[in-house]
């Protein structure tokens, strides 16, 4: 593991650090020689072809997040396969839940059996959780991961690959209040779907409209993502990589940077001042005393962000809606728009915080108030704070139960940013409305999956192991780590720090205990990498 220097990770308000927001327009990844080395290596171990290819491009896809973040998108294959039993399956081999497209291995591809599957569109009413259980049934292996909810319409769909992503550059121009328009003029030959819920109903309006026109070239759901789809696994993901591309042409001809920039304080103050306020402000009561619930941090600024979080009117844009309907299960609706610290006036900044924490945390109990009654009650509400905090004249924060939990908030929230800005460059970002936005953050399907993660005892809380490269100290940090802590291990050999980090997981700081300006260094690092 690299060590991390100062300045990588704890900018002051002034400057500018590139998160994962990427220039330029996406180009095909697409390499024949790795495709038939994969291929190759996959067969070898028994492993079907057609699997192994499709392996293979989902990784393509999963690796570029303008199209795919943190389990969200799906591919699929069509074949043939035999169980246990020896008899040969029409199977559809479809992501499995809990699985990354750009790591995903043949086993994230369970197979289903592929004529009832795709029947279950016919059917006039089914329960996703009821859907879910239907697809376990028809899994040629009883105990592969459980299909995607999609899984339905891949296999409706008449070609033996597809692919399906969240583009960042789709989402920009469907998500406007003339989107349709949009899509239709810059892909003539798309069929365009209005946006329905993911699951059993989205299967059905799709059965409904291939009855219709049963030779779709691609399909674009409006507020969601895109499909494409071909006998000839290059020629569908192409087809991905050049939509995309053109709509990222297309949005390229807006205003590259649409926000007029608000007025701030003179000088801010540095990230490592102000994310301990935010993980503070976030912290709550709880059944032991002196022992308060907190939260990690994972701190993101670019260009592309302070234009964002500066801008005049962020607190409208920002908290209109997410991107995708998906975001709303890790950031909720929207993020928190904090105030613009000043230099000098943390105290006045912290005071002010607070009061929008619980602000934001009355809105959503509203929020849930009025929607769960809508959805006929029997829910249970979340926690009401924020997962993102947009902070202006420094950037923003993903904040979450550990700090794998913060990036990928963080990354979303980048997401999110990326979507509003080219939305905005080009025309005004619309939302869906928050009915459709709490129906998917209180989807059970999804709150199931959250609900699996168990907290270790030392969950959420921040450590720092002096003398942590070895002896007593490393054998604390491995303590520290297996109980849930995220862990900064201090040490003055910069060599065995980084063996000492990659062993454990741990962040690496050289540091020298003996010399006060060394430690106050190594503080700084801390709070910039964890929020304190």
């Amino acid at each position: 593991m690299a060590r991390m220097k100062m300045n990588d990770i704890c900018p002051t308000g002034h400057e500018n650090q590139s998160g994962t927001h990427l220039e330029g327009n996406m180009q095909s990844r697409w390499d024949d020689s790795e495709l038939r080395a994969l291929t190759s290596s996959y067969v070898g171990k028994g492993v079907n072809e057609d699997l192994a290819i499709r392996t293979y491009t989902t990784r393509l896809l999963g690796r570029e997040p303008r199209l795919v973040l943190h389990g969200g998108g799906n591919t699929s294959v069509k074949t043939r396969m035999v169980d246990a039993l020896g008899v040969v399956h029409e199977v559809l081999c479809v992501k499995g839940s809990g699985w990354d497209m750009g790591t995903i291995e043949p086993a994230g591809l369970p197979a289903v059996e592929l004529a009832p599957l795709a029947a279950l569109a016919r059917i006039p009413r089914l329960r996703d959780v009821d859907l879910v259980a239907a697809q376990r049934r028809l899994l040629l292996d009883s105990g592969a991961p459980n299909p995607s909810i999609e899984a339905v319409l891949h296999a409706i769909l008449p070609h033996k690959h597809v692919d399906h992503t969240h583009s960042n550059a789709i989402i920009s121009l469907t998500n406007q209040e003339n989107g349709e328009e949009l899509i239709r003029d810059l892909f003539p030959d798309t069929t365009v779907i209005p946006y329905v819920m993911p699951g059993f109903f989205l299967s059905q309006r799709i059965r409904k409209e291939l009855d219709e026109s049963p030779a779709p070239k691609h399909l674009i759901l409006m507020c969601h993502g895109i499909f494409t789809f071909s006998d000839d696994p290059r020629q569908s993901y192409d087809d991905m990589i050049h939509m995309c591309t053109a709509a990222e042409n297309r949005l390229d001809a807006g205003a590259p940077r649409p926000f007029v920039r608000t007025r701030l304080p003179a000088r801010a103050p540095g990230v490592s001042e102000v994310a301990p306020l935010v993980r503070g402000a976030l912290a709550r009561p709880s059944d032991v005393e002196g022992r308060p619930v907190r939260w990690i941090l994972d701190f993101r600024t670019s260009e592309q962000i302070r234009a964002f979080v500066d801008g005049a009117d962020v607190s409208d844009y920002a908290t209109r809606g997410n991107a995708a309907p998906d975001h709303s299960i890790r950031i909720k609706r929207f993020g928190l728009v904090a105030p613009a610290p000043a230099s000098g006036e943390l105290e006045v900044f912290a005071a002010a915080l607070s009061a929008s924490v619980r602000t934001y945390c009355n809105e959503y109990v509203a929020y849930f108030e009025r929607n769960s009654a809508r959805a006929g009650g029997g829910l249970t509400q979340l926690d009401p704070l924020p997962r993102v905090v947009y902070v202006p004249g420094v950037g923003l924060f993903g904040v979450g139960k550990s700090a794998k939990d913060a990036a990928v908030c963080a990354d979303i929230a980048e997401a999110t940013v990326d979507v509003i800005s080219r939305a905005e460059g080009i025309g005004t970002f619309v939302a869906l409305p928050e009915e459709d936005l709490f129906d998917i953050e209180y989807w059970s399907l999804e709150q199931a999956k959250l609900a699996k993660s168990l907290e270790r005892p030392l969950h959420r809380q921040v450590a720092i192991v002096t003398g942590g490269a070895g002896g007593l100290g490393l054998a604390t940090a491995r303590l520290l780590k297996s109980e849930g802590a995220e862990v900064a291990i201090l040490d003055i050999d910069a060599e065995r720090v980084d063996l000492a980090a990659f062993e454990t997981g741990a962040m690496p700081v050289v540091c020298d205990v003996t010399a006060p300006s060394s430690v106050e260094d190594a503080i700084h690092q801390v709070a910039c990498r964890f929020g304190g």
